[in-house]
């Protein structure tokens, strides 16, 4: 995966993988202009924020995602370290839809992914096999530590992306630059693909959300493509 986190003197974004990241980068660029600003992107974003970058932005190349203890320790050991930001944002997304959307990346970019473990799966697994096959893992370390969630952590969703980063603006002050959507994911709506046997495997993969309110359980007839 592709590292991506933004950070000024006051401010956090960190990208929770396949949660609009590439879209919110611009955005919080585009909404701190002017100030200085440092971050990690992948190689591609660096090309899609290049019309963004001046004297005050500052990128590097990352390789891999970090997750909240990384930001923050990242965040202190810079030269806006001596004071705890005043928000830190990150992105949520159905885990329903994100599992679907996932799979379906992999698959499309599995070309210019060759090498990449869950890109070589996804290339040639079903999307039920293609869960069932990687090890588990949790969110829980992008939005807590040690299971505490930081006062200051601002969690914008996927599904009212929108609404959710006009608040943000003016709640903060920012400007807020117009919302474009970025490397959108082409399947059918997620709830095509589930059984019960998916949804479980989703459910517990992704179960930090369900048992911290950020999303309901949901239940399905039986999908066209499992």
């Amino acid at each position: 995966m592709e590292q991506a986190m933004l950070y000024t003197r006051d401010y956090i974004f960190i990208h929770f993988p396949k949660a609009a990241g590439k879209t919110l980068t611009r955005y919080f660029l585009g909404c701190w202009k002017g100030e200085r600003t440092k971050g990690y992107v992948s190689k591609g974003q660096l090309t899609e924020v290049a019309d963004l970058m001046d004297v005050d932005v500052d990128l590097e190349l990352g390789n891999a995602h970090m997750d909240l203890r990384e930001s923050l320790e990242t965040f202190s050991a810079s030269e806006f370290g001596t004071a705890e930001p005043r928000a830190i944002f990150i992105c949520s997304r159905n885990p329903y839809d994100l599992a679907v959307s996932t799979y379906f990346f992999q698959r499309a970019t599995y070309e210019d992914n060759k090498g990449r473990k869950n890109f070589e799966l996804a290339s040639r697994l079903s999307l039920k096999e293609y869960w069932r096959s990687l090890p588990p893992i949790s969110p829980q370390n992008y939005f807590s530590i040690t299971g505490s969630t930081p006062d200051n952590l601002e969690v914008i969703r996927f599904e009212r992306l929108e609404d959710d980063l006009r608040s943000v603006c003016r709640r903060y002050g920012f400007q807020c630059p117009e919302l474009e959507h970025l490397n959108a994911t082409q399947h059918d709506h997620y709830t095509k693909y589930y059984d019960a046997e998916l949804e479980k495997m989703i459910f517990e993969r992704y179960r930090f959300f369900f048992d911290n309110g950020f999303y309901e359980r949901e239940t399905f007839a039986r999908g066209d493509d499992n």
